[in-house]
């Protein structure tokens, strides 16, 4: 197979158009061969005398080897250029693994490290980067099952979280090309979210995302081309919060956004109060500039769920962006049987400015009913949260920051 390998690539260099670019190409610790071979292939291809290519192990953090061609003419022929490169690609061979599916990448590290130990900020240099984007960590930063890092993470240290930006320079002139795997993504929305946070990621230290494809050739065209960076409308959101959001479940029995369905004319009746199912709550606010979170406890015993904790036995909290400002609607659904008189439904101002009362509307749905209430939180700004074991304790808080909004008045249509 190695000898194949080196073939393949030399034959494909006969045909390939030269022209000079430096490069930093990273892999997961094992991937198939297809896309290492297409991914040297190129890399190699492209070199001119004088040019250099690193190759890394973006999930080891480790440097594989190098592949540097000498200033002169005759190392513009394809076997010259394999005779340099020859001992680096049978060290490339080392990580094909066909049997590999996740290739698992330590993103947020391996551009750390680039950018502290290898990269010089004073001229633009291309970074490819070949592998899983999600974050697959298995500990409180894990970007599987449909989450993705809050833009509070971006205003945090290294020391708070992984995805903590220390150095806002440290990825100056780096043009960042990422390609993933098709399948990475729990579904489309998931996708757009993760390349949007990267891509915040990468802008706030100062560097660019040029390229995020699940096809290879596309990725590596863009290479060559010098191609443009991605043209968006991603603005961050100025929020402390480290949070991992939690995206809509692709499961759901309703397809349309709770803030959509239309809203009940009558009553819920009191059987149907004592033991509800299907119940979704959800709340919209009018202030663009204002973060609010909703924390339910479905029972006296029950742990809350909010965005510190998405996931419990008795439900998930998750964001609902369809029609939502860019940090999304506060959403949580809750399986199995709830009893409303005992549920517990509390919203926090937690951050943010608002010259007036701050206006919203919570939204609570049983079954195939969907309810609605207006609220009002009379404060200016918002207070990260304080005074919120209060409300867990006492069932009342003396913050105005907080309200707590009695489920029983949602779902009664009397005036």
């Amino acid at each position: 197979m190695r000898n194949l390998f080196l073939t393949t690539i030399a034959l494909t260099a006969l045909t390939s158009a030269a022209y000079a670019k430096n490069l930093t190409v990273a892999i997961p610790a094992s991937i198939a061969e297809a896309p290492l071979r297409k991914t040297v292939q190129s890399t190699v291809n492209q070199m001119q005398p004088g040019d250099s290519v690193d190759y890394f192990d973006a999930y080891d953090l480790h440097h594989i080897c190098s592949i540097s061609l000498p200033e002169k003419d005759g190392y513009k022929h394809p076997k010259a250029k394999m005779r340099v490169g020859a001992s680096c690609i049978k060290k490339l061979i080392q990580h094909i693994d066909n049997d590999q599916t996740d290739h698992k990448i330590k993103l947020p590290q391996f551009l750390r490290f680039i950018g502290e130990n290898h990269i010089a900020s004073d001229q633009e240099h291309d970074v490819i980067i070949i592998g899983n984007p999600l974050y697959l960590s298995g500990d409180a930063f894990d970007m599987s099952d449909s989450k993705v890092p809050g833009d509070g993470h971006l205003r945090n240290s290294v020391s708070s979280t992984v995805f903590g930006i220390d150095n806002p320079e440290l990825l100056k002139n780096i043009r960042l090309h990422i390609g993933y795997p098709k399948k990475f993504a729990a579904h489309d929305q998931h996708r757009w979210h993760v390349k949007r946070f990267w891509t915040l990621f990468v802008e706030e230290q100062s560097g660019e995302l040029v390229s995020f494809t699940g096809d290879l050739s596309t990725l590596l065209n863009r290479v060559e081309q010098n191609a443009h960076i991605l043209k968006h409308s991603y603005e961050r959101q100025d929020t402390p919060r480290l949070e991992m959001i939690q995206l809509a479940p692709v499961e759901l029995k309703e397809t349309r956004s709770i803030f959509q369905r239309p809203v009940e004319k009558s009553s819920l009746s009191p059987s149907d109060m004592k033991a509800a199912r299907d119940v979704q709550i959800g709340i919209t606010w009018d202030c663009t500039q204002c973060d609010l979170d909703l924390h339910v406890r479905p029972h006296a015993s029950a742990e809350v769920l909010s965005f510190k904790r998405t996931q419990t036995e008795e439900g998930r909290y998750w964001k609902d962006f369809t029609n939502a400002p860019a940090h999304g609607f506060e959403t949580i659904d809750l399986s199995g049987v709830t009893d409303l008189r005992d549920l517990l439904i509390a919203v926090n101002f937690y951050s943010g400015e608002t010259a007036s009362p701050l206006t919203g509307e919570i939204r609570l749905a049983v079954g195939d009913k969907t309810y609605a209430k207006a609220f009002i939180i009379n404060a200016s700004s918002g207070n990260n949260g304080k005074g919120a074991d209060t409300i867990w304790r006492n069932r009342k808080s003396s913050f105005p920051e907080w309200i707590i909004i009695d489920p029983k008045l949602v779902v009664s249509t009397s005036k």
